[in-house]
């Protein structure tokens, strides 16, 4: 109900809102999810529904079928924390996700491991392959924010951009990044 209440009070932006597979085993969530909308009066464009890839799928037809309906109301769907966890390429592929957010354990070493910046590169590749757009965790300065622009990632998300902020500052934030 929180990012519904502040999404309603910047319908210019994106917000998005961690489910795990638990999460969508309820059958009252999808309802919930619609519903909140309606209430806040806000469109379901506005929210990305981030699944954590951490956790096993324990029911791929229902999951499956839990982001079709997602989909289908407008939401968007993020894969976070890719390539730590469960998921797989078919489960992926059959989730039709918007966004696949590579985990900071990778991210945050690409300047300085190869390896790192190799499984980067590689998910970076995946997602673009997938139609999703891919988002970097954990850039943390701007030699990392850097590599990541040259590895044509759509997205950062870290430190060097901002770091968490109460929602009594998103106002304050705002005009910083305006100015």
């Amino acid at each position: 109900e929180k990012v519904y209440s502040v999404a309603a009070r910047y319908p210019q932006f994106t917000f998005s809102i961690n489910l795990s597979f638990k999460d969508i085993q309820d059958v009252r969530i999808l309802d919930y999810i619609v519903n909140q909308c309606l209430r806040f009066k806000i469109k379901p464009q506005q929210i990305v529904f981030e699944l954590l890839e951490t956790e096993a799928i324990d029911d791929q037809q229902k999951s499956i079928s839990f982001f079709t309906e997602l989909k289908r109301a407008g939401f968007a769907i993020a894969i976070d924390d890719v390539g730590t966890g469960h998921s797989n390429f078919a489960n992926l592929s059959m989730m039709q996700v918007d966004f696949i957010k590579i985990d900071g354990q990778f991210v945050k070493d690409i300047t300085s491991n190869p390896n790192s910046l190799a499984i980067t590169k590689s998910t970076s590749e995946f997602a673009k392959v997938m139609g999703a757009q891919p988002i970097a965790e954990f850039v943390k300065d701007e030699a990392t924010l850097q590599k990541v622009r040259e590895l044509d990632i759509d997205y950062a998300q870290g430190f060097v951009i901002s770091q968490a902020v109460a929602e009594s500052e998103i106002d304050a934030l705002l005009q910083k990044f305006n100015s």
